[in-house]
């Protein structure tokens, strides 16, 4: 247990410290956020996953399913994280759907050695209690508030999170829209991705459509 004067005094060293991440844990240990409005806070979090990311996150719940976490990581982590496994349809009404989000979720962290407890019923809404509360958004803004941290201290300056999230493409009819990459067709995927997704060297190639189809077009 912390006593407020401790709290206070650990936050204002950080801060002159420089050292996000460990703000950002720190903040999560001795249960506080960052000292702004909640509403100014989550804003200026979802611009900067919008822009970063290039998604279009406007709710809490649109985190909850673990899709978004997975990418923040995949950015920090040079590409490691199996993003072709990532369901960015699950529900968070349900846990079968958003357990395997969070088991991979789980794995990297540990991986890392991120020391992150992340309690899937408090991030997600199927629990009863936990929806009615609205609980899931203080455990979701916490979460991103520590990604937010690490991400400020170190992350691939060269990404494309379009890209990485194409990797995902067998479930392309069932991304959400605030999720959904721009196809292959429209634009041209990095390198490492194409290799990721073809297993086979694609050096000097780039991915075109072709009547809704998939074709490697030599640049």
């Amino acid at each position: 247990q912390f006593g407020e004067g401790q709290v206070d005094e650990g936050v204002k060293h950080l801060e002159q410290q420089g050292d996000a991440a460990d703000l950002a844990q720190f903040q999560i240990i001795t249960g506080q956020t960052a000292s702004k409005d909640r509403q100014s806070q989550e804003k200026e979090l979802f611009e900067w996953l919008n822009t970063t990311y290039q998604m279009n996150i406007k709710h809490m719940r649109h985190l909850a399913n673990g899709a978004t976490y997975l990418q923040i990581c995949d950015s920090l982590m040079a590409r490691k994280v199996p993003m072709k496994q990532v369901d960015w349809a699950a529900s968070p009404d349900f846990y079968d759907e958003v357990k395997g989000n969070y088991h991979v979720l789980r794995e990297v962290f540990h991986n890392c050695m991120i020391m992150v407890d992340v309690d899937v019923r408090k991030m997600c809404t199927y629990d009863r209690e936990v929806r009615t509360t609205h609980a899931y958004k203080d455990a979701n803004l916490e979460l991103l508030v520590m990604l937010k941290g690490l991400w400020d201290t170190c992350h691939l300056s060269s990404y494309d999170p379009m890209a990485r999230r194409w990797l995902a493409r067998h479930r392309l009819r069932h991304f959400p829209e605030w999720a959904m990459p721009v196809p292959p067709w429209e634009r041209t995927i990095d390198l490492e991705t194409v290799r990721e997704a073809f297993g086979r060297g694609a050096e000097g190639w780039r991915l075109d459509g072709a009547d809704g189809g998939l074709v490697l077009h030599h640049r």
